[in-house]
């Protein structure tokens, strides 16, 4: 009897040691777990951006061949002036010292108003045209992650532009279509609207942006583009 009293005590002792050894762990699990830091990391991985701002290009002449078009203002020296809009998608490539991207970006732009047409060298009475411009954009960007306040995302780019235009008109004498090419660069910042819930939540990052883009000129072409614009717009990261 003495000896079964004593391995029960035992028993009773060794399950209760137990029990206590997994609670403690257990505990531990937690503890850990709620003292893992929160990611820090402002890259992603994709970024859509949807830009505007002003554009006022250096030379605003077209030519279809038996037509010359020619949309600046009669008097003085200021350029004819539209909006400009961009929607932009980037493929990050790699990340040291900052990230790199693949951007590519599409831009439209219109101008409208009383044009001065030429035929055959003869200047004509001014009529009213439309000029439609489609820019095809694609630069590499070169993103400065490390900055030390991690919601603003310092941000430089280059590359090239095509840009397609198209006059619509009622016959061959009135419509005009053709292309032309920029080196373009760039510069701005991304701000991170709601970094804190986003990492935390695992949401989508949001940006505010602001970028100085200037398309390079290309002397001896009438359709001259070169420009210097400010744009504002926002960006969602994936």
């Amino acid at each position: 009897m003495k000896f079964f009293n004593i391995s029960f005590l035992l028993s009773l002792f060794l399950i209760s040691s137990f029990g206590h050894a997994e609670d403690t762990v257990l505990s531990s699990v937690i503890i850990n777990e709620t003292k893992k830091p929160a990611p820090t990391s402002t890259t992603v991985d994709q970024l859509f951006t949807l830009q505007l701002g002003g554009f006022k290009p250096e030379s605003l002449k077209v030519d279809n061949g038996s037509s010359a078009f020619n949309y600046e203002p009669a008097a003085g020296n200021e350029r004819a002036s539209s909006i400009l809009g961009e929607f932009g998608w980037a493929l990050k490539l790699f990340e040291p010292f900052g990230a790199f991207y693949f951007e590519e970006n599409i831009g439209f732009s219109a101008f409208h108003g009383n044009t001065s047409q030429a035929v055959n060298s003869s200047v004509v009475t001014s009529a009213s045209y439309t000029l439609l411009l489609f820019g095809l954009d694609t630069r590499i960007q070169y993103s400065l992650d490390f900055f030390p306040w991690k919601r603003l995302i310092p941000f430089l780019d280059g590359g090239y532009q095509y840009t397609l235009f198209y006059q619509p008109g009622s016959s061959g004498f009135e419509s005009a279509q053709g292309g032309v090419g920029n080196p373009v660069a760039g510069a701005g910042l991304r701000f991170w609207i709601n970094r804190t819930s986003s990492l935390a939540q695992n949401g989508l990052p949001f940006f505010i942006t602001a970028k100085a883009n200037r398309i390079f000129p290309q002397p001896g072409n009438d359709l001259n583009l070169g420009s210097t614009s400010f744009f504002g717009g926002v960006s969602v990261g994936l």
